[in-house]
């Protein structure tokens, strides 16, 4: 499309960077202004135990992390790709990840159908918010694994949902835990202390929005809309930055 990249893909495979690049140390992680995104296990297992945790969604939780844990165990494949008669060498390929998705497509919609349960039965609880950033990630993961309406719609929906929940919400300690190692290790070091965190995964989920709009739906229109609500958060986060990237090639001010 015009030499727009794939947003979702740019995600992924720069969580697959970061997974790489961290793999085997043990540190907290910090982003530019200097707020810790360290997890004190000990403050987690006393302030929230999965006691605590309705059972129901903390397996659907369990069993999404399973999953993507089991996805990003499989290595992105290099290959060869042919533009206006350029071949370009060392691409990756997420086709292995796609090929797992397919074999195991049953296990991933009794994880959405649970999901959805929790969030119609849990609405005006606090794992109403946490059902919705779970179910959404889980949800952007897969529709950028398959081209599938359904797919696509499905995390549209998620996303929309969780947007639209109020600016005081926080994910609670266990569901951090859990979602800890797919999840807040690989984006704490583009998540700013000078927002809420609603507002840094507001900013992760109009990002994806937007890519899912443009390269799924192709409607550029809800796409710049998505582009520009990231920017009225903050244009000085990583976030803000890949907006303003798409923007610009979209001839935006």
């Amino acid at each position: 499309m015009h030499g727009f990249i794939n947003i979702i893909e740019i995600l992924d495979l720069l969580f697959f960077l970061i997974g790489n690049r961290n793999r085997g140390k043990n540190e907290s992680k910090t982003d530019e202004s200097g707020l810790s995104y360290h997890f004190d296990m000990l403050a987690i297992f006393l302030g929230c135990t999965k006691n605590s945790v309705p059972e129901d969604y903390a397996n659907a939780v369990s069993n999404l992390r399973i999953e993507i844990e089991n996805i990003e165990k499989i290595p992105l494949q290099k290959t060869k790709v042919t533009i206006n008669g350029t071949t370009c060498e060392g691409m990756l390929s997420f086709k292995k990840r796609s090929e797992y998705l397919k074999k195991n497509r049953q296990v991933w919609i009794n994880i959405f159908e649970n999901f959805d349960k929790i969030i119609d039965s849990k609405n005006g609880t606090e794992w109403y918010g946490n059902a919705l950033f779970c179910a959404g990630y889980g949800a952007v993961k897969i529709a950028n694994l398959e081209s599938s309406v359904e797919s696509t719609d499905a995390a549209l929906s998620y996303i929309s949902k969780f947007l639209e929940l109020n600016n005081e919400y926080e994910t609670d300690q266990w569901t951090r835990k859990q979602m800890g190692k797919i999840f807040w290790e690989k984006v704490s070091p583009h998540l700013l202390s000078a927002i809420s965190e609603k507002k840094n995964l507001d900013q992760f989920f109009l990002i994806a929005r937007a890519a899912l709009w443009e390269n799924k739906k192709k409607n550029t229109t809800m796409a710049i809309d998505d582009y520009k609500s990231v920017l009225k958060i903050s244009s000085d986060s990583f976030w803000g930055q890949q907006a303003l990237q798409q923007l610009a090639l979209y001839n935006q001010p």
